[in-house]
């Protein structure tokens, strides 16, 4: 069906009371991160720079080949340099995330299934914890899977590639 500007204009007025009406509702029930975590909407308060350099860390065990992970990425148009797979279950405890705070080399992590406790991490339990205790020292957040269970499928890292400020700011432009 098509669409007429002023049909249009109506329709975005409507879908935007109504995200209004959730999110009140949601700050009533302090439930605000779930609206935004359906929208794949993030808060950044002092945002990395993105340039056409920067890489996404894709940082969990991949089910399946990571191929087809490849291929998402370059079907969205991003360059394979500008992601680096850290995939190998057994290895990730070993990662230094310690390299991840102030780094100006990621634009932007996407976690999937991990370990605990990796290499580096000091007095936080986790790399999440450590992100969530200091959200501006770190690049963007994308958790892959739902309900807060991380686990990456293509389709759901197909999203998540879509939420990344790289994608955003490099590809969309």
């Amino acid at each position: 069906m098509q669409y007429s500007d002023r049909q249009i204009a109506e329709i975005l007025q409507k879908i935007i009371a109504k995200a209004r009406r959730e999110l009140q509702i949601a700050r009533e029930k302090e439930t605000v991160n779930d609206v935004m975590e359906r929208y794949g909407v993030t808060l950044e308060f002092e945002a990395i720079p993105v340039h056409n350099r920067s890489k996404i860390l894709v940082f969990g065990a991949l089910p399946g080949k990571i191929s087809s992970y490849q291929a998402v990425v370059k079907d969205m148009g991003i360059p394979l340099e500008c992601v680096e797979f850290e995939s190998d279950y057994d290895k990730l405890t070993h990662y230094n995330t310690a390299n991840l705070r102030d780094s100006l080399t990621y634009s932007d992590i996407i976690f999937g299934p991990h370990p605990h406790k990796e290499k580096g991490m000091g007095d936080v339990s986790s790399i999440n914890a450590a992100i969530e205790k200091e959200p501006n020292r770190y690049p963007r957040v994308q958790n892959a899977g739902k309900s807060g269970e991380l686990r990456f499928s293509v389709s759901n890292f197909k999203i998540c590639l879509a939420n990344t400020r790289y994608y955003e700011s490099v590809v969309l432009g």
